[in-house]
């Protein structure tokens, strides 16, 4: 029996989340070595997965802190992966993965910030949505440049050009929506924790 902060942390839930982390980390390196477009579908599909140990932990009732902090850094590291292989085969936008990057990172600041003054950030849902978002939009950008570039064609290549606009439009787009709602909150959490300390 494995357990942290005294909870059983080898589950089906957190199985899957170290299961999907290693899967999307394999394939982003198999995607930066050798330019094949499947490896990186793959990479977004273990990314995509994400889904299953959420629904994993609440039908089976294993629910824990572990898992609960596993499950974004599992997203960040895929996130991270896949941005890195498509830089390095030069099949994304640098305004993309510059948002990407930012947001995720600002993301991590304001959730340990907000985490370091016992707040807690109401956008949980919305933060979901929206990277999921942005991040789908990454990969249709990354998708488009590559029919952009290899597509044998013309219609392929035109498709490409329109895939990559579309996803640069909105990843771009929901970055901007992501970031500012979660900075939003975090003032919004830091006024009503002074106000209440003010009126104690």
């Amino acid at each position: 029996m494995v357990e942290i902060y005294g909870e059983q942390v080898v589950n089906v839930p957190n199985t899957i989340t170290t299961v999907r982390i290693i899967g999307s980390a394999y394939e982003s390196f198999q995607y930066a070595t050798t330019g094949d477009l499947q490896h990186y579908i793959a990479a977004g599909a273990w990314y995509g997965a994400d889904v299953l140990d959420g629904f994993a932990a609440r039908k089976l009732g294993q629910e824990t802190d572990f898992g609960a902090q596993l499950d974004p850094v599992g997203d960040k590291i895929s996130v991270v992966g896949l941005t890195v292989s498509a830089l390095m085969q030069k099949n994304v936008d640098v305004p993309v993965a510059t948002a990407v990057g930012i947001i995720n990172t600002l993301n991590a600041v304001t959730t340990m910030a907000a985490k370091n003054k016992g707040l807690t950030l109401e956008v949980g849902k919305v933060n979901k949505r929206a990277q999921f978002l942005m991040n789908s939009g990454a990969g249709l950008n990354v998708i488009g440049n590559h029919f952009r570039k290899h597509g044998k064609t013309r219609l392929k290549k035109s498709g490409g050009q329109v895939l990559r606009i579309a996803g640069a439009g909105l990843a771009i787009g929901t970055a901007f929506t992501l970031g500012a709602t979660s900075s939003a909150e975090l003032i919004r959490q830091k006024r009503k924790s002074s106000a209440t300390i003010t009126t104690d």
